[in-house]
């Protein structure tokens, strides 16, 4: 099984993932919106790749943001740039590690008391640390900043989303989810030999699963959750976590800036909403969350066991 999941993703990853394949879709985009100063975005991992780029096509749209980077000086160097190069002075930084839950919490209490008005969160920070090692607190490191982290800092400010509504909440998926099926036991891989590229793949998988729940459970809110794979992306996190994969897809690997393009659809369109809440897109269109002979789907009651489990290793941070 594993086989044909490999095989069918690798084939349909040639059609859809690619700098080509993205450019031949681009001719049917509309422009960003521009003067978005209503909105407030939160966007994590923002100092490079496709965070960067992120950010740096919403400061131009005027949007007001919240950069959360691990490294102070990276982060630092970044919002001057964007301030520079943009001319937008609204860019502000938030240092946070986002592997540790107490700096989430830490970051999600200071957004709150300083009276952000949030109602853009875009989850873009990530890693594939191929080695099993384990954080402070004691989560497996690609666990806890692939999808620990995504559950907790949304939860923690849904309260305020839901009040700045129509709020949106972006995770910044993979394709390499099409490969893994949901697994919900053993979350922290300690009961088999660790495989950091698997894990981060069902991680990506475990995100898209928590989009569609929060789409359902809290429908009564003013927020809609929204998954996304950006494409194959030339980045730093590819360069250095997959080297082969780089060295032979090299030219055909979409630029961040061309990877950030349907984040930010997401983030500055006023036609999507609770209508196309809890779907997947890549390239600005709804697809497919899995591939046809890959066996992956799951069920509600499945997913919400993930949330549940989620939800107790975080409650007493």
């Amino acid at each position: 099984m594993q086989f044909i999941r490999q095989t069918e993703f690798l084939l349909y990853g040639l059609s859809h993932f690619t700098k080509s394949a993205f450019l031949s879709r681009k001719k049917l985009f509309q422009p960003i919106p521009s003067n978005l100063e209503s909105l407030h975005c939160v966007i994590t991992g923002a100092n490079s790749g496709i965070g960067y780029a992120t950010a740096e096509a919403l400061a131009k749209a005027s949007c007001n943001l919240y950069l959360v980077c691990r490294n102070k000086e990276r982060g630092e160097a970044a919002v001057e740039k964007l301030k520079a190069t943009c001319g937008n002075q609204r860019i502000f930084l938030y240092q946070c590690d986002m592997s540790s839950m107490k700096q989430v919490k830490q970051l999600a209490e200071k957004l709150i008391l300083e009276k952000r008005p949030v109602n853009v969160l875009i989850h873009n920070a990530g890693c594939m640390v191929h080695q099993y090692q384990l954080t402070e607190e004691g989560f497996e490191t690609n666990f806890a900043t692939n999808l620990l982290s995504v559950y907790y800092l949304t939860e923690l400010l849904l309260p305020v989303l839901n009040e700045n509504g129509p709020s949106k909440v972006i995770v910044v998926s993979s394709g390499g989810m099409l490969t893994e099926p949901l697994v919900i036991e053993d979350l922290q891989m300690k009961q088999e030999t660790f495989d950091g590229m698997k894990q981060y793949a069902r991680n990506k998988r475990q995100q898209v699963a928590l989009v569609e729940y929060w789409s359902t459970k809290y429908v009564d809110l003013d927020v809609s959750f929204f998954s996304m794979h950006p494409g194959w992306v030339d980045t730093p996190v590819v360069q250095e976590a997959m080297p082969q994969f780089y060295k032979t897809m090299k030219s055909r690997l979409r630029t961040p800036e061309q990877g950030a393009d349907t984040i930010v659809w997401l983030a500055t369109s006023p036609c999507l909403g609770k209508e196309n809440s809890g779907n997947f897109f890549l390239d600005r269109t709804s697809v497919h969350k899995h591939l046809p002979l890959a066996c992956t789907h799951y069920s509600k009651e499945t997913v919400e066991k993930l949330y549940l489990s989620l939800k107790e290793m975080v409650a007493s941070i």
